[in-house]
């Protein structure tokens, strides 16, 4: 008796009908088809006819398709640069690279770097674990595709014993793992396992995904068996067959799929389906905060809590609290802004909440978070809570208290322990809380308790954490830099005399409000004439002049991390000598920094070059006069260049991290994140040449320091003066 054939064509017609559907809907009310975007590295034939046949199929269901088709000679940076602007383009659901990347590319650095909730292919390791924990996000294609057949074929399998020939990551694991979901008892073989034949014999269900010809004899099938056949295979003859012998094999089987037309079809139809998801995931309330990063690396604030507890001796405690609301005036506060430290151990944005990390030993740890509970009438009035059940999924946190139960919960996570970590002195209500719990614990000995002998700071651990950047914070305020150079670009090209300063603050601070970045990451500065001297002017209140120039320090937050940005420019679009003068040196100064960063040199070391630089240069103008040695080992340069050239940046504008010196005399490292910011600002009654009085002139740029040098984040906005003018006459 032959097989009963699973039509896979016919099926994925019907997923696809499905998608086509549920888009128009979308349409219908308003709302934005989904997008993907499909990225191809060379010329491979087969992965063109791979990317092709998904681009019609985005065609065929009414989604907007984004094909990038690079060339061989595409580098690894190149492709990965490609990827961060994808993972932060609204337009983008899904995001799918065809594999296999040429030589020299590495596939699995690839697939990672593609945001969990944009993995349409389902391969990110998040997506997979999910799977893993019963809790499915977006699934691998292939495996999903298996089981919608199954199910559209009215194919019961739970209970049933299923096996998975061949383990590879696309196919055979996350197979594995579908199956368990599904209810069944499943074995998983690969090219190490005995006795191959008796697994297959004893299969219910059997997956079979090694790409080998033939290589399921159809006589071990056993009788009445579901098999579905991943295989593509191509022989001489140029007939197409899959991994089981299909003839021998449908006289024995109950269902079967067939090759070509069984399994495949489902493989695009599914990506469909996921990019759907990805589009409709976007738009739930906490899937808002996963997009802009809060979850997409649940593991790495993991991982942050891990690496704090490693650093921590036996028998410690780590307690990190929240920042406090507020207070604006009266009975309003200011938009709530998250603790830097316990935002990058937690991503969790809400105040009245407290970190424990618990380390009994080094195998025996422990995360528990204090947090609000859900209150539906507070919720009414100000907003979402998150509570203790979500808070264990969304923040990977071990346990979950209502906050208002600290005080009876703390002292227990404490008592015994010799050591416990805190920031002293950083919140008044924090110190209120811990010294409480501590005396509580000093006065118990007749209860069994006992009080840590030592309170020390995690501060300096953290800190030092937070000085490298890890590759998602790079993308993040590689973003961060991409908005803030577009408001510097727009406030360029709207600018024009009788406008107000706060008028250009309003251009910049929309052009962060649109892409996402709802606050400055600091008072944003617009100096214009000799308010341009006043190094944090933040009046904003001028009008601006025809013939002066106006100073914009300015930088968006995005995603909890600072950019910072400072350009100079004419308001009335033409540098005057004089202006364009001053101007040349401290662009020279910008140039000749940008050159000499690079691991192994200090931001002392560069500072002094720096100075070099600018003395001679006052020194031809007339400002500065005498021996350029002697002005330098006086710091004369201090009159007119008063501020250091660079600062750490990150999750503060000016943000955490050892010096080593006043001097700022540490040794750069690949992975730190730096301005760089030199200035000169001449004040109106400056005993210098009359014309050069009341210029205030900064440029300052965000740079990363990498293997080879420094990557500029903030190269887009233009600063050589002949950009500048013709950036600004073309806005006419």
């Amino acid at each position: 008796m032959s097989a009963k054939i699973i039509d896979g064509k016919v099926i994925a017609q019907e997923v696809k009908n499905e998608v086509t559907v549920a888009v128009k809907e979308r349409v219908a009310k308003g709302k934005r088809a989904p997008g993907l975007a499909v990225v191809l590295v060379g010329t491979n034939p087969a992965s063109q006819i791979y990317v092709g046949s998904k681009n019609r199929a985005c065609k065929e269901v009414g989604f907007v398709s984004f094909p990038h088709h690079l060339p061989e000679i595409t580098t690894e940076t190149e492709l990965l640069s490609l990827i961060d602007k994808l993972n932060q383009d609204d337009q983008v659901d899904g995001i799918l690279v065809q594999l296999p990347l040429p030589a020299g590319i590495d596939n699995v650095k690839v697939l990672e770097r593609i945001h969990p909730n944009k993995d349409v292919d389902g391969f990110h390791p998040y997506n997979v674990g999910r799977l893993c924990q019963r809790a499915p996000t977006l699934r691998p294609c292939t495996p999903r595709g298996i089981i919608t057949l199954l199910e559209k074929s009215g194919i019961k399998i739970q209970g049933l014993n299923a096996v998975v020939v061949g383990a590879s990551n696309i196919v055979g694991r996350p197979m594995s793992l579908e199956l368990l979901l599904a209810g069944c008892t499943t074995t998983i073989t690969h090219r190490f396992t005995i006795n191959l034949r008796q697994h297959v014999e004893n299969a219910d269900l059997l997956v079979v995904a090694v790409g080998k010809p033939n290589f399921i004899p159809g006589e071990w099938i056993k009788p009445g068996a579901v098999v579905i056949d991943v295989g593509i295979n191509r022989l001489e003859n140029d007939k197409t067959v899959g991994d089981v012998e299909f003839d021998s094999a449908e006289q024995r089987a109950g269902w079967i799929t067939p090759v070509p037309g069984g399994v495949g079809p489902m493989t695009v139809a599914t990506l469909m389906q996921n990019t759907l998801q990805a589009c409709e995931n976007s738009e739930l309330p906490y899937q808002q905060d996963k997009i802009q990063g809060e979850v997409i690396i649940q593991q790495k604030y993991q991982q942050r809590r891990k690496t704090l507890l490693a650093k921590m001796p036996i028998s410690s405690v780590a307690v990190i609290f929240s920042a406090p609301q507020v207070t604006r005036n009266a009975d309003c506060e200011y938009p709530y802004r998250q603790d830097s430290n316990f935002r990058y151990l937690t991503g969790f944005n809400e105040p009245e909440a407290v970190l424990v990390l618990v380390k009994k030993s080094e195998i025996d740890t422990e995360s528990v978070l204090f947090n609000r509970k859900q209150d539906p009438i507070a919720e009414i009035w100000s907003g979402r809570r998150l509570g203790q059940t979500a808070a264990l999924e969304q923040l990977g946190i071990d346990r979950a208290l209502p906050f208002d139960e600290i005080s009876e919960q703390l002292y227990l996570l404490l008592n015994g322990v010799d050591v416990v970590y805190h920031a002293q002195g950083q919140y008044a209500y924090a110190d209120h809380i811990l010294s409480t719990t501590l005396e509580r614990l000093r006065l118990g000995l007749s209860k069994n308790l006992r009080a840590p002998a030592t309170l020390t700071d995690w501060r300096p651990w953290l800190h030092e954490m937070r000085l490298f950047k890890s590759s998602e914070e790079i993308a993040v305020m590689r973003r961060a830099c991409e908005i803030s150079a577009g408001a510097h670009t727009r406030a360029m090209k709207i600018c024009r005399p009788g406008l107000f300063e706060y008028q250009l603050e309003g251009e910049i601070h929309h052009e962060f409000t649109r892409h996402g970045a709802r606050y400055p990451a600091y008072g944003t500065i617009v100096g214009s004439g000799d308010n341009g001297c006043i190094l944090h002017y933040t009046e904003n209140k001028s009008k601006l002049r025809d013939g002066d120039l106006v100073l914009i320090d300015a930088g968006c937050e995005y995603q909890g991390y600072a950019a910072d940005i400072t350009r100079t420019f004419p308001v009335n679009g033409k540098f005057s000598p004089p202006q364009r003068a001053i101007y040349d040196i401290v662009l020279a100064s910008i140039n000749k920094a940008l050159q000499l960063f690079r691991p192994g040199i200090s931001i002392h070391d560069v500072n002094q070059e720096v100075i070099k630089l600018m003395i001679n240069r006052l020194l031809d103008l007339g400002i500065l006069q005498g021996n350029a040695e002697e002005l330098l080992a006086k710091q004369a340069h201090r009159s007119f260049f008063m501020h250091g050239l660079s600062h750490w940046l990150g999750m503060d504008v000016h943000d955490v991290g050892n010096y080593c010196s006043p001097e700022k005399n540490r040794i750069l490292e690949v992975g730190m994140l730096l301005t760089v910011e030199p200035g000169l600002y001449i004040a109106p009654n400056a005993q210098v040449p009359a014309e050069y009085r009341g210029i205030g002139i900064r440029i300052e740029d965000d740079i990363l320091i990498t293997e080879n040098g420094n990557e500029n984040l903030t190269a887009s906005v233009v600063k050589e003066t002949g950009a500048i003018e013709a950036l600004m006459a073309a806005k006419n």
